[in-house]
């Protein structure tokens, strides 16, 4: 999983039988799997979080800002 897609070409690692996912990409296929408890894995590191504290837009805003826009915006309707 990396967002540095232009490093691992497909032509490099399709042989060893190894494929890049996008960060985006991956937590959204988490998310389809299961909503719910992705969810609940981020009200947990929000509650979780003393120093700083953080609040659930906080989580999602870093996340969005970490590569992975598209998560962030399906997880606000969870949180």
């Amino acid at each position: 999983m990396t967002n540095n897609v232009r490093d691992f070409p497909d032509t490099a690692l399709a042989p060893l039988g190894i494929e890049v996912i996008k960060l985006d990409d991956f937590l959204l296929d988490i998310f389809d799997l299961a909503p719910e408890e992705f969810a609940a894995v981020i009200r947990e590191l929000v509650d979780d979080a003393k120093h700083p504290p953080l609040s659930p837009s906080d989580v999602l805003n870093n996340l969005a800002a970490a590569g992975a826009p598209e998560a962030a915006a399906q997880l606000r309707h969870f949180l």
